[in-house]
């Protein structure tokens, strides 16, 4: 319910308390924008209503009265507008972040007070802090630190710059957390937030619809230098990436550690945070085999070279189809995968094997297009922070497994 001013005697007084009144105070003066959505001058109360619709509050003062609507206001004097204020597009936003904060931190708040099985992080009713997973066997020796003293976000908010790979084998979740970062960074301030007593609530969901909130305190474990031993800090020091992982190891498998988070395509958590969408390079009638042995004689012309051009063209076709509407995307390769990469036939055994292998989950950032229109390559970004650029269709062909779009939930 929006607020609004009454008059009885003795003075004004505030009936209900409301957000929008707050923000316009908080944002400073609402600017008078030109462009005033039909609105002018002289209109009546009625008319303004007609235009813009019930108003989402009101509040009365001696000389007239300001009717309070998503964007602005509108001042009425004797039944009449006087004065039409639009807020710019820049204030709306940040008016419309706030607003979306309060209503999941109102949300979370609920969901950790009530004895709700789909909650971690509470027992017998009483709300608490999930204690820190487990390090990783090979992590003994490492201790925890609290960093509880850096901000969650960089200033200018999530980005996939934020997201380093440490320790922890889970290239598929990070990766997959950066493109959705760079993709839909506002999902990402809906997924983690500060609540402001030293611990922070992830939201992740299930595949029937239901949340899942998991609240962690900022202890991390770190190395002998004081570092994060998993994911790493992000710009300006911020935590969010790390504190979601924490989150995760605890949530994933609900074993708390971080040795039940190595490993995995992403398919089997598609519920979690984001749902996947495969497209994958089309192999029928190639032979793995003559793919090599036509390297392995200098890549002559021909109906194989033409075949991987063409095949290789088209899976980044689709790619950067992909990436031009704004979704963020994740790509399986090899570890390492260069322009260099041995090409290895499947029959060398999983390990040894670069055939279609999805070993490694990088980030896709974007598609490399010439001044003729032709796809020519593709640059990644490895969860470790290095970007690399693929030119070679060869490899392009052979050793990626399939790229993904990675979309979040729907709230």
């Amino acid at each position: 319910m929006w607020g609004r001013y009454n008059k009885p005697t003795g003075g004004v007084r505030l009936k209900q308390t409301s957000l929008f009144v707050l923000l316009v105070f908080a944002l400073g003066p609402i600017a008078a924008a030109q462009d005033t959505n039909g609105l002018r001058t002289g209109m009546s109360r009625a008319e303004v209503i007609a235009v813009e619709g019930q108003p989402t509050g009101s509040f009365l003062r001696q000389d007239g009265e300001i009717l309070l609507f998503e964007k602005g206001s509108v001042t009425l004097r004797n039944g009449k507008v006087t004065a039409i204020e639009l807020m710019t597009p820049e204030q709306y936003e940040k008016q419309k972040k706030l607003r979306e904060e309060a209503r999941l931190r109102q949300e979370a708040a609920t969901h950790l007070a009530l004895p709700l099985p789909g909650v971690l992080g509470q027992v017998g009713g009483k709300v608490r802090s999930n204690p820190s997973p487990k390090a990783m066997d090979m992590d003994k020796g490492f201790s925890l630190a609290s960093f509880a003293n850096h901000p969650l976000f960089a200033k200018d908010g999530p980005s996939k710059d934020d997201v380093f790979q440490g320790g922890g084998g889970d290239c598929y979740f990070l990766s997959a957390l950066a493109a959705l970062a760079e993709a839909n960074p506002g999902f990402i301030r809906n997924t983690v937030m500060d609540l402001s007593d030293g611990t922070y609530v992830v939201r992740f969901f299930r595949q029937n619809g239901e949340k899942t909130y998991v609240r962690v305190t900022a202890e991390l474990w770190v190395d002998n230098s004081g570092a994060p031993t998993y994911a790493r800090l992000g710009r300006q020091g911020c935590i969010w990436a790390p504190i979601i992982e924490k989150a995760f190891a605890i949530c994933r498998r609900r074993k708390a550690s971080y040795g039940s988070i190595v490993g995995g395509n992403g398919r089997e958590d598609n519920d979690l945070i984001w749902k996947l969408t495969y497209i994958k390079i089309d192999e029928a009638g190639v032979n793995p085999d003559d793919v090599i042995s036509w390297l392995n004689s200098g890549a002559p012309e021909g109906h194989m070279k033409d075949t991987i051009r063409a095949r290789a063209q088209t899976f980044l076709g689709q790619v950067n189809a992909q990436r031009q509407l704004g979704k963020g995307m994740v790509l399986g390769a090899p570890p390492g995968f260069s322009n260099k990469t041995p090409l290895v036939p499947s029959s060398a055994g999983f390990e040894k094997s670069t055939y279609r292998r999805g070993k490694h989950v990088y980030t896709v950032d974007h598609v490399k297009v010439d001044a003729k229109g032709d796809f020519t390559g593709i640059v990644l970004r490895n969860p470790g922070g290095r970007y690399v650029t693929i030119t070679d269709y060869a490899r392009i062909f052979f050793c990626i497994i399939s790229a993904a779009t990675v979309e979040p939930q729907a709230d």
